[in-house]
């Protein structure tokens, strides 16, 4: 895994972190594509590998369950601040060690792809003490140069949510220099799969605290400024993590 060590090096110093500082918003991931007669062998050897070279970070892996990317891995860390990403890393069984291992599991992967993206705190409100087993992240491809109108409709959603005591545990994230820099994705964080049952009366929040008419005004609006937005559900997996 060769990809993936090299992508690690890069913030594997990351011990303890200040989250309570404003630029501690830094989500780091990759998705993996393992080869589909391999899966079981990846999943033996995922976790040793982190444990062993990588034993002062935590991090939490997904198995995505729906759309274009079903049956790949999410293998996600953070929130960091970049300045953690400047300190170097040695894995204490050694370097020698480590490429050896990392080739191992990059022999089972057809394809890795690393996103750094930044958590937007005046649109977010999940509960930072919630136990996350569920996540549905949808991204919104947008027109260059409209992220600005964007967030001002979200700010004024995120303000619905709360004055409507909204049960919705919801991030949003932006890229940085990771592909198109015209996305966001919105996660939306769940324990079990009957609380996908809850809907929000969004209308009615978003009018009261907004004004009459301006739901149906802003979502125009939204839809006017996207190109096309995809979404697909991940499910987190204890076995193949290594939270602290």
């Amino acid at each position: 895994m060769k990809r993936l060590i090299l992508c690690l090096l890069f913030f594997s110093a990351l011990v303890q972190v200040g989250y309570a500082q404003d630029n501690v918003n830094v989500l780091w991931s990759e998705i993996m594509h393992v080869k589909k007669d391999k899966a079981a062998e990846f999943e033996k050897r995922l976790p040793v590998f982190l444990k062993t070279h990588f034993p002062t970070l935590s991090f939490r892996v997904y198995e995505v369950l729906t759309g274009a990317n079903t049956g790949a891995f999410v293998l996600a860390s953070g929130p960091y601040a970049y300045k953690e990403f400047d300190q170097p890393m040695v894995s204490p069984k050694g370097e020698a060690a480590q490429k050896a291992d990392g080739q191992a599991l990059d022999a089972l992967t057809e394809s890795i792809e690393v996103r750094h993206m930044r958590r937007v705190t005046a649109i977010s409100m999940a509960r930072p003490e919630r136990k996350i087993k569920f996540v549905m992240a949808t991204t919104r491809n947008i027109k260059l140069g409209s992220w600005g109108d964007i967030n001002e409709i979200l700010v004024k959603l995120k303000a619905a949510r709360v004055a409507g005591s909204s049960k919705m545990d919801v991030d949003f994230l932006r890229p940085v220099g990771s592909g198109s820099p015209n996305l966001y994705v919105a996660i939306r964080f769940f324990d079990k799969w009957e609380d996908l049952d809850y809907e929000e009366n969004l209308s009615e929040m978003y009018d009261k605290t907004n004004g009459n008419g301006s739901w149906a005004r802003d979502v125009a609006r939204l839809n006017e400024l996207t190109v096309d937005a995809t979404s697909e559900m991940r499910v987190l997996r204890p076995d193949l993590s290594t939270m602290k």
